[in-house]
């Protein structure tokens, strides 16, 4: 059974060499959400969907990163309907919220960043 995983990873591996899957780039540190938000290159005035749940809304914790979108001149669109265990609906109407919005995406997908 090892062999067989090892010989799957490998595989993939090679896959991943050959196609050229981008590897998505890591920003951290103090300037970290700074630099990431830098990265997506969205011109100013841009709708951008802060994706979260209530909870972590109502505690503050997106607020920092809300303020940093603001003083980038962004307009955060934030959807707080996220679920412990997503559904199909669940997604759905985040999607729909997204593209109600206009919501735009980074112009290179490898500056795509996940918070």
């Amino acid at each position: 059974m090892r062999l067989f995983y090892r010989t799957y990873h490998f595989i993939l591996k090679c896959i991943v060499i050959f196609i050229g899957i981008p590897n998505p780039k890591l920003h951290r540190g103090r300037s970290g959400l700074v630099n990431a938000i830098a990265s997506l290159q969205l011109a100013p005035d841009s709708n951008v969907l802060l994706v979260t749940d209530r909870q972590l809304e109502k505690l503050g914790i997106t607020s920092p990163v809300k303020r940093l979108l603001e003083d980038a001149q962004l307009n955060v669109v934030v959807y707080n309907n996220v679920e412990p265990n997503p559904t199909i609906e669940n997604v759905e109407s985040g999607v729909s919220c997204y593209l109600d919005n206009q919501c735009q995406t980074p112009s290179s997908p490898s500056a795509v960043v996940l918070f």
